[in-house]
């Protein structure tokens, strides 16, 4: 995968999210506006406001309770794209469902797996993130779990890892950018503290975080064709 075929994947990642909007926004919108405004309201009425830790968990336990659903549910739409077939709000959300148990699990190990080695060292975690970066894409395209799941990720970025780094780098920039952008605006422009406002402002995070997930499907796609090409329609 040369620089040419990281903006192909790029612009292939554009393409679907423009194409399916509709259906991209419509996950997004019965996902995670309910999330937000829940997390937002927490944030705001119940935690301290210096209570980050608190905060991070709920945060994090809300993620892990749908968070799953929506990003199978991404990634059927594009390979519903990529196949030629329109996906809808309805049938996704449902395959997200269905996905999640075992998308639940394989994350949780992923994590679990990444947090023991970022405990013995940095260098173990910095060499493990990017191979492990498929795992969602693996988990829904594949239908595997687990280990399974895992394997097949290092096995795809076998021979490439200063790509997957780099790509990783892109993916974490994308949605860590866009919410620095985001808070930086509001500061300057002066916006008022208000629990909807905050959660209107994470929303918009969720979108482009919507990108980052098509945009890691179609690096999964490109490097799983026998060709290992980067068509992805």
């Amino acid at each position: 995968m040369n620089p040419a075929g990281m903006w192909t994947i790029l612009g292939s990642a554009w393409d679907i999210f423009l194409a399916r909007f509709v259906e991209i926004a419509g996950i997004v919108l019965l996902v995670w506006t309910p999330c937000e405004l829940l997390d937002s309201y927490m944030d705001f009425f119940v935690f301290d406001s210096d209570d980050f830790k608190a905060s991070f968990h709920f945060s994090r336990l809300l993620y892990d309770a749908v968070g799953g659903i929506a990003t199978a549910g991404l990634v059927q739409v594009a390979l519903g794209h990529c196949s030629g077939s329109r996906v809808t709000v309805g049938q996704a959300l449902i395959a997200g469902a269905r996905a999640w148990p075992r998308l639940a699990w394989t994350v949780f190990l992923t994590d679990a797996y990444l947090a023991f080695s970022f405990l013995l060292l940095v260098v173990p975690f910095v060499y493990l993130l990017p191979r492990l970066l498929l795992v969602e894409s693996v988990v829904i395209c594949e239908n595997l779990s687990g280990v399974a799941a895992m394997e097949r990720c290092q096995t795809l970025a076998r021979g490439r890892y200063w790509k997957f780094f780099g790509f990783t780098l892109l993916t974490i920039g994308i949605v860590g950018g866009w919410a620095f952008l985001t808070w930086t605006l509001a500061e300057y422009f002066s916006l008022p503290e208000h629990w909807l406002l905050n959660a209107a402002m994470n929303l918009m995070t969720d979108f482009i975080a919507a990108y980052e997930t098509v945009l890691v499907f179609c690096l999964y796609r490109a490097l799983s064709q026998p060709s290992g090409g980067t068509d992805v329609r």
